[in-house]
């Protein structure tokens, strides 16, 4: 995994690469493929590739690097996430924060780099991703989340379902086969509007990566 990207931002799978550059996209131009992305999205194929690997580390190495970005997802372990995911940071930057502020933490070093830590969904609750963007639906379809997720509820008794840690992620894909059209991915539904990006949360996580990266706003 070679990045060659001012900016990097590492996160943990296909679900975070391909759905930040369209939630971005309606707040900065964000570029059409990967080889133009303003930033360079490194996905690590889970939590471990990020808090047990030198993925961090070796990031934080390449050459004229300007900002370096971690998203990973809370969980239900949101604190034990956080401690481990700081400590990794310290290694690379001296005086790195103890506490992560529920606005995202950017901390610049002595030498001018730019570190920026996001734990799913909003630096401070359980949960992943599919929490956060689940956070963001259109309220006209308020009534189809509330049917997706009682039925999630009643189809998690049943044998052979899914874990429980992936209750949100069940929940939001069943609300994406109802609305019209049905079977949208997270990414279409961006783009669709049917996730929406100027929500407050939204608001909250652009304005946490357009200071990060230094981003320029779309006129």
């Amino acid at each position: 995994m070679l990045a060659t990207n001012k900016n990097i931002l590492i996160v943990e799978g296909k679900t975070e690469r391909y759905s930040i550059p369209e939630l971005m996209d309606f707040h900065t131009v964000w570029g059409n493929k990967p080889k133009e992305w303003v930033v360079e999205i490194l996905e690590t194929n889970g939590i471990d590739g990020i808090l047990k690997t030198k993925v961090i580390s070796t990031a934080s190495k390449t050459p004229k690097l300007h900002a370096l970005g971690v998203i990973i997802d809370a969980d239900d372990k949101f604190t034990a996430r956080w401690t481990q995911l700081k400590s990794l940071c310290e290694e690379i930057a001296e005086g790195f924060p103890e506490e992560l502020p529920e606005e995202g933490l950017i901390y610049v070093t002595t030498k001018g780099l730019r570190i920026g830590v996001w734990i799913m969904p909003d630096n401070s609750s359980r949960g992943m991703m599919e929490t956060f963007l689940s956070l963001m639906l259109s309220p006209e379809c308020s009534h189809i989340w509330g049917v997706a997720k009682k039925t999630c509820s009643e189809v998690s008794e049943l044998p052979n379902s899914f874990k429980g840690i992936h209750q949100d992620k069940s929940q939001i894909h069943a609300y994406l086969a109802w609305i019209d059209p049905p079977g949208q991915t997270l990414p279409e539904a961006i783009i669709s509007k049917a996730i929406n990006a100027n929500s407050p949360l939204a608001q909250q996580f652009v304005s946490w990566m357009m200071n990060l990266f230094e981003l320029t706003p779309r006129n």
